[in-house]
């Protein structure tokens, strides 16, 4: 048995503009955190982590970006797709 990174996301996950900033934005009542945290606890469904992309520039260097810091408005209205948490199981 692994862990499995779950998505912290936004406050609203209806706004593209409400990224979560800190530790105590987890707790809010609709927020992808509380209801991954909810999915755990009742064994319904929760939001995997959006893996972070890394990217080279011209110059070499190595650059890691979140690609739902970069687009959120691409990861909300229901486009962090849930999956249920007995599928975590197999």
């Amino acid at each position: 048995m692994g862990a499995t990174r779950l998505e912290s996301g936004f406050t609203d996950p209806d706004a593209p503009s409400s990224l979560m900033k800190g530790h105590l934005d987890y707790f809010y009542p609709a927020s992808t955190s509380a209801l991954n945290i909810t999915g755990v606890v009742d064994g319904s469904s929760v939001s995997l982590f959006v893996k972070d992309v890394e990217h080279t520039t011209y110059l070499g260097t190595k650059v890691v970006r979140s690609p739902i810091e970069d687009t959120p408005e691409n990861y909300v209205n229901g486009n962090l797709k849930p999956i249920t948490t007995a599928s975590l199981e197999e």
